[in-house]
């Protein structure tokens, strides 16, 4: 295979788990453990990389549930050069370190919130909003080591989410590739209790237990992700990621009593790259 088939997978992984991220507060490292692959394309500077595609992924109502929703998964990826990415779901980064082995700088991005569905569709959703931070990254072969630490500018939440993540990513025959990896997520006082913490007015309103949650490891997961090359513009990829809630945000009665500490993500979607 060429450079650009080398490199597409690496981004198709990338942003599925980025959409993840995204959209589950709990499984926000499912796609956070795959940004660092799109660092790992090696582009000629100056090069533009467009790619889009649209899909469907099943997902929690919120991050602690035990119902699911499907919800369309739209997507647009710009890539400049070998320094700056962005796109909806991971927003803007910027690589000051564009190394082969090292990756980093800042980011800014969208950081999930807690919505009001499923078993808490009583209580007031907690809004998301745009975050900044820095991420590192170190590729060592076909295994990836990520860390990623952002803070909130806008929304309901305010504190700091910290994602580590590893990687191995290989080949499938000619035309496909996995990546799997665990990955762990930690969350400072105030975004833990923005999420899973319930005042007394809240716990009134679902018949629970108040709860205040604390900093600490809120989530683990392990997330496996297969694309299969169609040609050398279209693609199909799918994920699937299996997540256990821990610490202050497993016992929180909206997911000890109301919802389920085990998280699970599914996803299929097609994408062309131009």
């Amino acid at each position: 295979m060429g450079e650009r088939h080398r490199a597409y997978p690496l981004m198709l992984r990338a942003l599925t788990l980025a959409m993840v991220l995204a959209l589950v507060p709990g499984g926000e490292t499912a796609a956070s453990e795959s940004r660092e692959a799109m660092a790992a394309m090696q582009m000629p500077t100056g090069a533009w990389r467009v790619a889009a595609g649209a899909g469907l992924g099943v997902f929690p109502d919120y991050s602690g549930a035990s119902t699911y929703r499907r919800l369309p998964l739209p997507y647009v990826d710009v890539v400049w050069g070998d320094r700056v990415r962005i796109n909806p779901v991971q927003g803007l980064q910027v690589d000051v370190l564009p190394g082969r082995r090292w990756r980093g700088g800042p980011v800014i991005r969208y950081l999930g919130g807690r919505s009001a569905r499923g078993a808490i569709s009583d209580l007031d959703s907690v809004r998301g909003g745009a975050a900044a931070g820095g991420y590192l990254r170190y590729a060592m072969g076909p295994i990836q080591l990520s860390a990623e630490a952002v803070s909130p500018l806008t929304g309901d939440i305010s504190g700091t989410r910290v994602t580590l993540g590893a990687n191995w990513r290989g080949r499938l025959g000619s035309q496909g590739f996995y990546t799997l990896g665990p990955s762990a997520v930690w969350d400072s006082s105030n975004r833990a209790d923005g999420l899973y913490g319930l005042s007394q007015a809240e716990a009134d309103t679902l018949a629970v237990a108040p709860h205040e949650a604390r900093s600490g490891i809120a989530s683990l997961r392990i997330t496996g992700t297969v694309v299969w090359m169609l040609d050398e513009h279209w693609s199909l990829t799918g994920f699937a990621s299996a997540g256990r809630l821990v610490g202050d945000a497993a016992d929180s009665p909206i997911v000890a009593e109301l919802g389920n500490r085990n998280q699970g993500l599914l996803g299929l979607f097609a994408l062309y790259r131009f």
